[in-house]
């Protein structure tokens, strides 16, 4: 019952954040975004803090700004955040289904150098505040785990 909801509710908000398929570039600009607002929310807790981090990352970050214009990055964080953090209030299976069905955004980016990019962005926005937490440091692998299919494909001698 959760998971049809929470499967309803990112399917009206795929509908409303791209009502035009989506180019290439496109995909990785949300993708990008997916993972900071996923990172954002590992632990459970959304700070203020990460969310002034993540919108002043979306602001200067070139690969984001290439190919998603501000107001469209920042409304897509927004609404992958108040997914996430509804979830969370709900029950913590509800935000388990959240973040699969978010994760499953993720794996259609085409280009290694976009996938690297993700990660890279990922790792700036959970060290926002100076601390790697356990919390995030398992999401950037289950990113890197939806990029490659396998975190051994991304870190090297593993």
């Amino acid at each position: 019952m959760a998971s049809n909801f929470i499967a309803n509710q990112f399917k009206a908000l795929h509908k409303k954040l791209f009502p035009t398929a989506l180019s290439p570039e496109k995909k990785y600009g949300y993708a990008l975004v997916a993972a900071m607002a996923l990172v954002a929310s590992a632990d459970g807790v959304l700070d203020p803090s990460e969310t002034e981090a993540a919108k002043e990352i979306i602001n200067r970050t070139e690969e984001i700004n290439k190919y998603l214009t501000t107001e469209e990055a920042n409304k897509a964080f927004k609404i992958y955040i108040d997914n996430l953090v509804d979830a969370i209030a709900r029950e913590k299976t509800r935000f388990d289904i959240a973040v699969n069905l978010l994760l499953q955004k993720i794996p259609y980016v085409e280009k290694e150098e976009w996938k690297q990019n993700i990660l890279d962005i990922s790792r700036e926005m959970a060290m926002a505040d100076g601390i790697l937490h356990e919390d995030e440091e398992k999401m950037i692998e289950r990113i890197a785990s939806s990029l490659w299919q396998s975190y051994k494909e991304y870190v090297p001698g593993m």
